[in-house]
């Protein structure tokens, strides 16, 4: 807890950049404007600083911090109509580290097309394309050896000197090479370079986990080392929630609005921190479309209705909320398959691991899945399932187009989505395996359970304050299930999860398939249980986007809101246009990219 002198030092400090949120992005941008020792950084992170926690650090214990309202802002979707009017929970980490403190590690990147997509909504001439962005991919990067000996086509893909340490999981259940060879029986190859631009096929996801020390890596570690936090230049200050941004009263000579500072709490207290050329909001795509509105950027009907003052109209805040959402198949093995489950069902090896892990930072506790398939529709269902459901697809587009449904923004990236899937050679399905049991496990059972979802979904939810309380979660509407392509992309992922388990060697030591019960021949009955019980895989993005004024964008090439002078956005909001990876990687490089921006301007 922050003592009262160390807020009252932190509000007394001239600072030239005031950052909101002490996160994935955040991080990235602190460490790196404040190596310049006449520029002076604050950040306000709503949080705590946690420091040799087991729930944090030990890959076997990820997810058990997920819901914990110490680790975890706890959020919840509204109900949503299309998945049977279930309340959503929606995990966002909470703390300095922001949500690396409680992502499951995965490090990997999309396709080269996917990035290069931003750069066709952004304004003319913007760099953030994957040319653009590869740099920053790997500037926050340090690729194991293991991966830069495997193929010479990674030695230029990958980042060797960066501050986030990866690696492998040097264990692997029994399970993963006879998921292997099924995926490899059905076609879909081995891909030795996921790094390179193309995404595509099966591998193994690097993992932000330290193999000396057998850790997580955060965005904390990483990027506040003991020299970074040292710097005179640089203060964090932790408990400290963002209430509003505070503006000059009169806008500048172009007519935009000049942020001077930002309000925040502190148990109670409210305070102001002045900030004399830049604040920069990295809050992420929930809170950080709540702190604009709260400052009056917005929808300004929206605003009016709460009676805040509209001092930008912007009503793209909060719109175009995209996710990955992946429906569940649970099974049963054969005994003398081992997996995961072998730490809860024996004690003893447990506690064995247990004292490898404290003595010498290895075994099973160090270990994590990572096994993912990245799968273009169009190989993934017949020709004539594929031209039937793009049909559809288009006919769908065109009537909302011509009902006026669609915003200008949705007209460009469905333009854009449209063509990858005809092109057939970007994912757009990811399917992978988490070997263990989740539901219902008994003891002394081995299970596996596959996932499978659209990675760049057609649908589009939104996230608004309802009230002028700063302190009350906004409401969170990814509108899931609500568009029937992302279904019919759920139903074809969940055929192919059935073709994979009957496939050998998977097939021969399968017991049973637990969730859903029975095999189902009928696609309604796949609907409804994909309605039931699909999930969020929490890569919420998109809410404040990178893209032209004209289509609603919320932030230009320079992560600067439209009509202001000095504020930006740099976190997953600004992602225009999902794309087909865990977004752990793409946000560092935000921060990375974000970074050498304001550096340039100041």
């Amino acid at each position: 807890m922050p003592q009262i002198p160390a807020v009252e030092s932190f509000v007394k400090t001239e600072f030239d950049v005031v950052i909101i949120g002490a996160g994935t992005a955040a991080l990235p941008i602190a460490a790196k404007l404040s190596q310049n020792p006449d520029v002076h950084v604050g950040v306000l992170e709503a949080g705590l600083k946690f420091e040799n926690d087991p729930l944090i650090d030990t890959p076997q214990f990820i997810g058990r911090s997920v819901g914990n309202p110490r680790y975890d802002w706890a959020f919840a979707t509204v109900p949503q109509e299309h998945a049977n009017g279930r309340t959503v929970p929606t995990p966002r980490g909470k703390g300095v580290g922001g949500s690396t403190l409680i992502n499951y590690t995965a490090w990997d990147r999309a396709s080269k097309q996917e990035y290069d997509a931003w750069k066709l909504l952004g304004e003319p001439g913007g760099a953030w394309g994957w040319d653009a962005l590869l740099p920053y991919l790997k500037a926050s990067e340090r690729a194991p050896s293991t991966l830069q000996s495997r193929d010479d086509s990674n030695k230029e893909a990958v980042g060797r000197q960066g501050p986030v340490q990866t690696s492998y999981s040097s264990i692997h259940t029994d399970i993963i090479a006879l998921l292997f060879k099924a995926w490899n029986s059905i076609g879909v190859a081995t891909n030795p370079n996921p790094w390179g631009g193309d995404a595509s096929g099966l591998y193994f996801t690097a993992r932000s986990v330290d193999a000396d020390t057998g850790k997580r890596v955060s965005a904390a570690d990483a990027y506040l080392t003991p020299e970074i936090a040292g710097r005179k230049n640089l203060q964090v200050l932790t408990r400290a929630h963002v209430t509003k941004v505070l503006f000059d009263s009169e806008p500048d000579f172009a007519g935009n609005i000049v942020a001077r500072g930002v309000e925040f709490a502190v148990d109670g207290t409210t305070f102001a921190v002045n900030a004399s050329k830049e604040v920069i909001i990295c809050a992420g795509a929930v809170q950080t479309p709540q702190i604009l509105e709260l400052s009056g950027i917005g929808n300004k009907k929206l605003l009016t209705d709460l009676r805040i003052k509209t001092l930008v109209d912007l009503p793209g805040v909060g719109e175009n909320i995209q996710d990955h959402c992946f429906t569940p198949m649970q099974f049963e093995l054969k005994p003398g398959i081992r997996t995961f489950d072998i730490l809860r069902n024996d004690p003893e090896f447990l506690a064995e691991q247990q004292r490898i892990y404290d003595s010498e930072k290895k075994g099973w506790l160090t270990a994590s899945d990572s096994t993912v398939s990245f799968n273009p529709l169009r190989q993934v269902v017949s020709p004539g399932v594929f031209t039937s459901m793009l049909e559809r697809l288009e006919a769908a587009i065109d009537k909302d187009k011509r009902e006026g449904l669609l915003t200008p923004l949705q007209e460009a990236q469905y333009a854009i989505q449209l063509d990858l899937l005809r092109k057939g050679e970007v994912p757009s399905l990811e399917t992978f395996v988490m070997s263990r049991g989740y539901i219902a496990p008994e003891q002394g059972k081995s299970y596996y359970v596959l996932m499978s979802g659209p990675t760049q979904p057609f649908g589009r939810g939104s996230i608004h304050i309802e009230s002028t309380d700063p302190f009350k979660a906004p409401l969170i509407d990814p509108k899931y299930g609500s568009n029937a392509f992302d279904v019919e992309m759920h139903l074809a992922g969940y055929r192919l999860m059935e073709r994979l388990v009957a496939t050998q060697p998977l097939k021969e030591v399968t017991e049973v398939r637990q969730l859903p019960p029975a095999n189902v021949s009928d696609d309604g009955q796949v609907i409804e249980f994909i309605r039931a019980a699909s999930r969020t895989g929490s890569h919420l993005m998109g809410s404040c986007a990178l893209a032209r004024r004209e289509l609603r964008g919320v932030v230009d090439n320079n992560l600067r809101v439209y009509g202001t002078a000095n504020l930006r956005v740099a976190d997953a909001s600004i992602i225009p246009l999902s794309v087909g990876c865990h977004i752990q990687a793409t946000v560092y490089a935000i921060g990375e990219k974000a970074g050498d921006l304001i550096k340039q301007d100041l």
